[in-house]
């Protein structure tokens, strides 16, 4: 459960408003846990539900270890928590009570309400396409916080990407391996990269004999 839950919570184009449901989600899992196993029930835990089928154990004292581990994620994240208005008007700017929101971007979420193709936009695009696709003359002030946010935790992925990458290139057994060509790899690696081969085809000039 915990690795899935990683999967979940972390990788490339998850934004930090993403991630932050991600942990509340798992916290309101370790909650039913805990009060679940206080109770001897193990609905969400199948491999001990097969393991303890015929035997009385008492589960109480392992709910003390999922309580535990609550608190430190509350601890871990709190910060976030103060956050959560600002989340959750990256997350669905149409939801948000106009009048809760900073002053200097009320009259545009007022403006974004309102837009009939950007409330379509948001139900159909990712959120980081809809943000890029924001008018920035119409929305400045929404765009410049959308910007703050989305960047917050992207440049993290990519470092790590990045560092993960370097390790695994430059094992002992490619010792020739240049600075030049390292970089190179990474670039690659790195960079979801779609050729246009048509394009680059129709630049070509060919000779038929």
């Amino acid at each position: 459960r915990e690795h899935r839950q990683h999967r979940h919570s972390t990788g490339k184009d998850r934004l930090i408003c993403h991630l932050f449901e991600a942990v509340c989600a798992f916290e309101m899992k370790l909650n039913l846990f805990a009060t679940q196993l206080k109770k001897g029930n193990l609905t969400h835990f199948p491999t001990c539900q097969e393991a303890f089928a015929h035997k009385n154990y008492n589960w109480s004292r392992h709910s003390c270890v999922l309580e535990d581990l609550k608190l430190a994620f509350s601890a871990r994240f709190g910060q976030f928590r103060n956050e959560q208005a600002t989340l959750q008007l990256l997350a669905d700017p149409f939801s948000v009570d106009t009048e809760t929101v900073p002053g200097e971007l009320q009259l545009e979420i007022i403006e974004l309400k309102c837009s009939t193709a950007m409330r379509t936009k948001h139900r159909e695009m990712p959120l980081l396409e809809f943000y890029q696709s924001l008018d920035r003359e119409q929305f400045p002030n929404l765009f410049a916080n959308a910007q703050k946010w989305i960047s917050m935790f992207g440049s993290t992925y990519i470092c790590e990407q990045m560092f993960s990458l370097m390790k695994l290139n430059k094992s002992p057994l490619r010792t020739r391996l240049t600075d030049e060509n390292l970089q190179a790899v990474l670039r690659l690696a790195t960079t979801s990269l779609e050729p246009d081969i048509n394009q680059l085809v129709s630049e070509r000039r060919f000779n038929i004999s």
